[in-house]
């Protein structure tokens, strides 16, 4: 099942969300994204299949079929790994499809899932999907933080969030001075809601980590980026 808005499919995901996807549903390696994802798949392994030498009769085709039996399985890479593509990139595709796999399919149970965990980090947050931020429910900064405390003793966790000026969220912001090393966070942004968030660590001159998290809402994107990365360089400069 795709998320939508208003029956509209949200292109800000990435691609559709689906049980069987190819590169978020593509149907070739750099092609676009495809509106039936799985029908998609199967194409791409039509391909595979053919390019080895095994003939394919008829076209790929998607519908709902009983269950035949387990033909072959595939390990995902571990979720250590997924977790460090998602968080630099904030890659909500991944994010979303990650939430389905903690709930057994579903979004709702996923989320409940989530949430769950978070109170167990001390933090009571309300979650809709997977991935980004809702104006129509404000989280607090606080709360952000928490689960910041708890998560920094997981040196994992810590080594996958954007660093300033690499590859990632942060690859244009908090690029000199001693955050540009000392910082690490996670984004979110809903331009059309005017919704922007940056969360993290910066470790300060005498070597304190200190978890932080700037949220804004009703201002613009630029102006919110520009407060969030004053609060991390002075962390950073902090002693």
């Amino acid at each position: 099942m795709s998320r939508a808005a208003d029956g509209v499919f949200d292109a800000a995901l990435g691609g559709p969300l689906s049980a069987l996807a190819y590169r978020n549903g593509r149907a070739t390696p750099d092609g676009p994204v495809q509106a039936d994802p799985a029908r998609a798949a199967a194409a791409r392994f039509d391909d595979v299949l053919e390019a080895r030498g095994v003939a394919i009769r008829g076209v790929p085709r998607s519908s709902d079929v009983p269950f035949a039996g387990q033909l072959a399985t595939a390990r995902s890479a571990p979720i250590r790994t997924l977790i460090a593509a998602l968080l630099p990139a904030s890659d909500d595709w991944i994010a979303e499809m990650l939430t389905k796999f903690l709930g057994h399919g579903t979004t709702a149970d996923g989320a409940a899932a989530v949430k769950a965990a978070a109170r167990a980090l001390g933090a009571d947050v309300t979650l809709v999907d997977g991935s980004g931020l809702d104006p129509a429910r404000p989280r607090t900064a606080a709360g952000l933080v928490a689960v910041l405390r708890r998560m920094s003793r997981t040196p994992s966790f810590r080594a996958a969030l954007a660093r300033p000026g690499r590859p990632g969220t942060l690859e244009d912001r908090l690029t000199s001075g001693r955050a540009r090393t000392a910082c690490r966070g996670k984004t979110g942004t809903l331009p059309s809601g005017g919704v922007s968030g940056l969360a993290g660590y910066c470790t300060t001159r005498t070597g304190r980590r200190l978890a932080f998290a700037v949220l804004a809402r009703g201002v613009p994107v630029a102006a919110a980026r520009r407060a969030q990365d004053r609060v991390a360089r002075a962390l950073a400069a902090a002693r």
